[in-house]
């Protein structure tokens, strides 16, 4: 894989910073997602390893992951992603510890952070990790913000008058997920965790009660997760 194809990768299972996620992974795998290092005779001062896929998950340390599964892409990244705390600490990973990484960013240690016009807008609206910022990604148009969804013929200049799009309910299938991964990604995106309804096909974790809704839809919300939006 190449780095955009990283970067995007990280990016879709929730990395705050794709640029660094996808340096490391690059560092420790050269983007291979079949990449494996088994050792079993170390080195004097080292220890045996086991290592799979793109960011080279080591199960020794980390014997909840699934070896065949890690070289899959996603699951590797969201094992990742888990084990890095939200993309937080990188130091389980000796490429980021000696500085390895750091050939793979993008502008060196001073590049800067290009947002789409959707998240220029929703930092401007104040609303970044709110659920508000879901519902505005989700429908844009509730929030009346000129070029970026089609206007409303009689737009209000009272904001209280516009109607409010909230997230009642994240949905994220079981066999893309486990219930251990989806908290991991709720919390890094400042959602609810702990109530959690399970069904033979999902994990559903309610944000707000349906009684307090008069219009409910599901949309898709991206990388495999739905959101129940209303208002």
């Amino acid at each position: 894989m190449t780095l955009d194809e990283l970067r995007a990768l990280a990016a879709s299972v929730g990395f705050p910073d794709p640029d660094t996620a996808a340096a490391v992974a690059m560092a420790e795998s050269r983007g291979n997602p079949s990449a494996q290092n088994l050792v079993t005779n170390p080195a004097p001062g080292n220890g045996p390893e086991r290592s799979f896929g793109l960011w080279q998950i080591n199960t020794l340390a980390h014997p909840n992951y699934d070896e065949n599964s890690l070289l899959d892409p996603t699951y590797n990244a969201r094992a990742a992603l888990a084990i890095s705390q939200n993309g937080t600490n990188w130091t389980p990973w000796s490429t980021y510890n000696h500085g390895d990484y750091r050939q793979y960013l993008t502008g060196g240690s001073n590049r800067s952070i290009n947002f789409t016009p959707k998240v220029t807008a929703a930092i401007a609206l104040g609303i970044v990790g709110t659920a508000a910022a879901a519902a505005y990604l989700l429908a844009p148009e509730i929030f009346g913000i000129p070029g970026l969804a089609p206007a409303r013929e009689n737009p209000s200049t009272d904001l209280e008058e516009r109607p409010s799009m909230r997230v009642q309910t994240l949905i994220f299938p079981r066999d893309k997920w486990t219930k251990a991964e989806a908290r991991a990604w709720l919390k890094a995106h400042g959602y609810k965790s702990r109530s959690v309804d399970e069904t033979s096909q999902s994990w559903r974790f309610r944000q707000e009660d349906p009684d307090q809704f008069d219009v409910l839809r599901t949309k898709a919300f991206g990388d495999n997760i739905k959101a129940v939006v209303g208002r």
